[in-house]
């Protein structure tokens, strides 16, 4: 879909002559297989239970958009995986700048190219991506919920 802002990654591979894996069948899909350049496949629609296999195997996952939160970015790093996004909506609450990603000030071509270039001199702990991933679980969440409802009634009280 175009809000992904998928071609921004395209150019952005073509530019630095980074690999780019692209999930997905689209309406972008036949814009971007004409975009994409030699580093860069668009593999279309895989199957729901071969997504865990990529996100292990990657190096990173980008995330070119703004998301509310972006559950894409979270399996990636449930997987050991570094996200590197454009620094706005949820990639704020999920990505730990330096620890589990890189946040971009901008979803330009350049920035995420040069961010492409430059991940390669970084390195990032597997288990530091799975521990905030963490952060997220159902059960981790419905429990802070219920401390922050609680704290809340009390206050009003």
């Amino acid at each position: 879909m175009p809000y992904k802002k998928i071609d921004i990654l395209v150019r952005a591979a073509n530019q630095s002559k980074k690999n780019l894996i692209i999930i997905g069948e689209g309406s972008e899909y036949h814009k971007l297989s004409k975009l994409a350049g030699p580093t860069v496949t668009l593999l279309g629609h895989v199957l729901e239970d071969d997504l865990p296999g990529y996100y292990q195997n990657c190096l990173a996952y980008l995330q070119a958009n703004e998301e509310d939160f972006g559950i894409s970015m979270c399996e990636a790093q449930a997987s050991g995986k570094p996200v590197i996004a454009y620094g706005q909506g949820g990639a704020l609450d999920i990505v730990i700048p330096g620890k589990t990603g890189l946040l971009l000030q901008s979803n330009s071509v350049e920035s995420f190219a040069k961010a492409m270039v430059e991940f390669d001199t970084m390195s990032f702990a597997p288990s530091e991506c799975r521990a905030n991933a963490r952060r997220f679980d159902k059960s981790i969440w419905a429990k802070q919920m219920t401390q922050r409802i609680k704290q809340l009634c009390q206050t009003t009280q």
